[in-house]
């Protein structure tokens, strides 16, 4: 018996097998017999996720396989209890091996898992544990306990690619038993970024990147990096004097450090790293230039982690180039321009764009400075004057945020175009796609695209978010303020309406089919996770459109229903991100601040909609009476389903006069439980209630006959 972090590897009947030692240490052990894997997680999240995908939240599995690979107690456990047998088939266990190593590494890019080179490397203690496990003809399963990585615990199978693929995919992940919940794990934390950066007229390029860090645990000496796999490192200095050790093999995106000699934790160090590319930047026939890692252009370790960066660029004076930041400094030098960029203030990400743009500056009262940069001939057929489409919706949704959040955090915004179909929101630039600079489209996508991007300069950027499980505080965020937006236009208003109808048919139909229904999506909370070969697109599903919902219907909880009015929403939101500018915030954060603007704990919202992932379906019908007085009685009946009992929604009605010079009556039905009754007493003769108005809740609504309601 062997148990580790919530799983239980019973080992029956069978034969177990060291395997070679590396570096006089033996590190792995594989098991041919009768076992059974016992794995039950600790959380009601991540049960409900494995029920996602196995229809039980615990499993069970039988196995004539298992190989272990570890740096914690496992061999002297083992050892307590076994024998362990030597020789054996050897090509039978090499063939064994073989296969399972290729979950751990790709021999034709010459990669192995990071965690466990590290480990292996440096000789440290490190608690790492891995498990791969399967019978015959079964897909295997892989338990993992990984000290490197944010939430050590995950249950992993293999992906659902194509059947030459061997790639594990996460199912459930979650803090090891002695791990915080939110702390991070890794090993080292870069403070400051100087990278200077030379682009040639062929679009070479090269690299020089000094890298200020801090080591974060005990006894360490090599070091491990991520960068875009076509880049070549020439050359690694440690503290501006030292030569030291490092290898990348070919097309590979992670490359190590050997820093020569093991430092403790809370050493500083200074790497210098010297690279070089021929094809991360690509010009097309449109005269567009791609940059094929816009993350990974420089050597990274922990993508979201801040950093101070200060970057100097070279380039044809021909071409013009922006980055983040403030741009410190411009020198032209012949036919080569220099520019200088400091990001001030700790940011998550560097970035440039380079491409032959045509400048458009826009200057406005009380607002900063933006200037649109359109390619030059990137182009046939593009709408006329877009650039003014673009630098209107730019500029009244810098106007608009800085109504409903706050001040704008910097002082002037680049907004640039891109040959990609996405958008990239950055400190001071925008990166959006060539498809909003060909035409603004007549639904309002183009004009929620580009305020969502602009948004992200109060959420996701000056309002950081502190793990994955939070990322919905960046991207629902600026989702919803993408719709906020087009609703806030004259020429928006009508669109409004149609987008969010569309938006709750994509959340509540998706995997909905003829014949039945594909494999339920996650909830927000579970982030990126929510993507899976099973479940592509639902981390835009999800975290964008479905978390942008939610915040509409926290704004309709918040607002007064008899007069609309939201000041006690932006009053929050504002409070919100004042408290956190310049700080990362996490879920539990938002919702303290939202239970004190609301004046009761709101965490009941929160479980319904970010925690969990059901969506209630109404039933209603209503009666209208008169009595002798001439006054009116509607009677509101509704039937709730598919939802915990407990769950609870105030859901707007809107009840329309005969006289139709009368405005309309607006209040809620407080909706907390399988069946509710409310009466509306009214002065005029009602013609027609509205239930759920404006798709306020997301939800399943239909009208019945009033008596079949109980």
């Amino acid at each position: 018996m062997l148990e580790r972090e919530n799983a239980r590897f019973e080992l029956r009947q069978g034969k177990m097998q060291l395997l070679s030692p590396v570096n006089d240490k033996t590190v792995a052990v594989l098991f041919r017999g009768e076992g059974v894997w016992h794995f039950s997680p600790p959380t009601a999240i991540e049960r409900e996720q494995l029920m996602r995908f196995y229809d039980t939240d615990s499993l069970v599995k039988s196995f004539n396989t298992l190989f272990l690979l570890f740096n914690d107690t496992t061999l002297s456990e083992l050892e307590h209890k076994l024998n362990f047998e030597s020789g054996g088939d050897i090509e039978d266990h090499a063939k064994i091996i073989d296969d399972i190593f290729d979950y751990l590494s790709d021999e034709d890019v010459n990669y192995f898992k990071s965690a466990v080179l590290k480990f292996l490397l440096d000789g440290s203690n490190d608690p790492y544990f891995y498990a791969h496990l399967y019978s015959d003809q079964s897909e295997p399963f892989i338990f993992e306990i990984n000290p490197f990585e944010y939430e050590m615990v995950r249950f992993m199978h293999r992906a659902e690619l194509a059947h030459v693929y061997k790639y594990p995919e996460i199912i459930c992940q979650y803090p090891a038993g002695e791990e915080k919940p939110g702390a991070s794990n890794d090993l080292i934390r870069i403070n400051e970024f100087e990278i200077d950066a030379k682009i040639a007229g062929n679009l070479d390029f090269a690299g020089r990147a000094q890298l200020t860090l801090t080591t974060l645990k005990e006894k360490q000496r090599w070091l491990y990096f991520n960068i875009y796999h076509g880049m070549e490192i020439d050359s690694v200095i440690l503290n501006d004097s030292i030569r030291v050790g490092f290898f990348k093999p070919e097309d590979t995106s992670v490359f190590w450090v050997d820093c020569g000699t093991y430092y403790s934790r809370d050493a500083l160090i200074k790497l210098t790293v010297f690279y070089r590319s021929d094809d991360l930047l690509e010009r097309d026939t449109r005269s567009w230039i791609y940059l094929r890692s816009p993350l990974y252009w420089y050597p990274r370790y922990n993508l979201w982690e801040p950093a101070r960066y200060r970057l100097v660029f070279q380039c044809p004076s021909d071409f013009t180039l922006v980055s983040i930041g403030d741009r410190i400094d411009s020198l032209q030098t012949g036919d080569t321009l220099t520019t200088v960029w400091d990001s001030g203030t700790p940011v998550t990400h560097a970035i440039f764009n380079l491409g032959y743009f045509d400048r458009y500056p826009v200057a406005r009262e009380g607002m900063p400075p933006v200037v649109i940069l359109k390619t030059a001939q990137g182009l046939l057929f593009r709408s006329r004057d877009i650039e003014t489409e673009i630098a209107e919706d730019i500029m009244r949704s810098i106007a608009f945020y800085q109504r409903l959040f706050g001040e704008i955090p910097f002082d002037h915004l680049y907004v640039s175009e891109i040959p990609y179909g996405l958008g990239m929101a950055f400190p001071g630039l925008l990166n959006l796609s060539w498809n909003t600079f060909y035409q603004t489209g007549i639904r309002g996508y183009d004009q929620i695209f580009r305020a969502h991007e602009v948004s992200h300069q109060w959420w996701g950027i000056e309002v950081g978010f502190n793990t994955y499980h939070d990322q919905w505080l960046s991207e629902a965020f600026a989702e919803f303020s993408g719709l906020a937006y087009l609703q806030s236009v004259s020429e928006g208003e009508y669109l409004y309406g149609d987008v969010i109808e569309e938006l709750f048919e994509l959340v509540i139909s998706n995997r909905k089919y003829i014949l039945g229904k594909g494999q339920e999506a996650g909830p927000i909370w579970l982030g990126t996770r929510t993507a899976s070969t099973r479940t592509e697109g639902d981390y835009s599903l999800v975290i964008y459109k479905k978390g942008a919902l939610v915040l509409r219907m926290l704004q309709l909880i918040m607002s007064d229903p008899a007069t609309g009015s939201d000041d006690r929403f932006r009053s929050m939101l504002q409070a919100y991100y004042q408290r956190f500018r310049g700080k990362r915030a996490g879920t539990e954060d938002f919702i303290r601040v939202v239970s004190e603007y609301m004046d009761e704990d709101m965490r009941w919202f929160f479980d319904q909609w970010v925690y969990g992932t059901d969506i209630p379906q109404y039933e209603y019908g209503y009666r209208i009476d008169e009595d002798p007085e001439g006054n009116y009685r509607l009677i509101l009946r509704v039937r709730q389903e598919g939802v915990p009992a407990a769950f609870r929604m105030p859901v707007p009605v809107e009840i329309l006069f005969e006289n139709e010079e009368l405005p309309a009556y607006r209040d809620y039905i407080l909706v907390d439980s399988a069946y509710v009754e409310q009466t509306f007493t009214l002065s005029a003769a009602p013609d027609e209630l509205i239930f759920n108005a404006g798709h306020a809740v997301l939800a399943e609504w239909d009208e019945s006959d009033f008596e079949e309601i109980r």
